[in-house]
């Protein structure tokens, strides 16, 4: 008997022990599906600079192309998540991508907002004092929405670089309050059955505060959420394998927005 053999029939016993079905464990991680993102097939590095090579896709069919040879030899990678505008259409034919993307064998997956790259945004998106920039963004984001219903896409995927250098750069609670209006007027506007989801770093890009540093933060606002589409929040873990694969962290739980004015600190707290 091979090692790697005994090692796993030692690992089974153990499993079963414990009373976990070890045949529902192998059947559930034969279904795991990750979702690749088209970004990671293009020219890509360290968060410092981009490391061209030859091959990398250039465009978003060629992106499609990789994502499906992925798929084919792996089996497990159906669905490719796009980024706006990244890869947006010449032609602003999405109908025409998600239709070049089922004849490759894939799907798109969440929809990416670009709300952090322009230069309006070195104060924030939705977070921002400037009232002009916070419907930027806000138009963006909807236009993604919009873009979702063409793509047959289920998900929005938002990272946020909002946050503050420096201490009176700009009034915390009144950016909790932004982010609050923005993200409710984004969740009105989700395809049904649509799910938003928050990619969070822990302290990182702001030096001096992040307006979603940590996965409690972007818990539910207003009550009349609940039940309107088909999940309400799901967050990203940052600590992935790769730039081209991500790890969702779901949360079903339901959970309450701390009152913005209150004077104690703004903790989310579970109910």
């Amino acid at each position: 008997m091979s090692s790697h053999q005994a090692a796993y029939n030692v690992l089974a016993e153990s499993l079963t022990a414990q009373g976990i079905d070890v045949e529902q464990v192998k059947t559930a991680i034969k279904n795991h599906k990750i979702e690749t993102s088209s970004w990671g097939y293009a020219n890509s590095g360290t968060r410092f600079k981009a490391f061209p090579w030859p091959g990398a896709a250039v465009t978003t069919r060629q992106k499609m192309d990789d994502a499906a040879m992925v798929h084919k030899m792996t089996g497990i990678a159906p669905t490719v998540a796009i980024h706006i505008p990244w890869d947006k259409p010449e032609d602003g034919d999405y109908a025409a991508m998600r239709q070049y993307a089922a004849e490759q064998g894939v799907r798109i997956g969440a929809v990416n907002p670009n709300v952090f790259q322009d230069d309006e945004y070195r104060l924030g998106s939705l977070g921002n004092p400037d009232g002009g920039v916070r419907e930027q963004a806000l138009d963006h984001i909807l236009e993604c929405c919009d873009i979702m219903r063409k793509t047959d896409s289920d998900a929005l995927s938002l990272w946020f670089a909002d946050g503050t250098n420096f201490a009176g750069q700009d009034n915390l609670r009144e950016r909790k309050r932004r982010f609050e209006q923005g993200l409710s007027a984004v969740y009105d506007h989700l395809p049904e059955g649509g799910r938003m989801l928050i990619e969070y770093k822990f302290f990182e890009p702001a030096f001096y505060s992040t307006d979603v540093p940590d996965w409690a933060q972007p818990t539910p606002g207003p009550s009349s959420w609940a039940n309107r589409r088909r999940s309400w929040w799901t967050w990203a873990t940052t600590r992935r394998a790769s730039t081209s694969s991500r790890s969702w962290l779901s949360c079903s739980t339901k959970a309450s927005w701390a009152a913005s004015t209150s004077t104690t600190a703004s903790t989310p707290t579970t109910t």
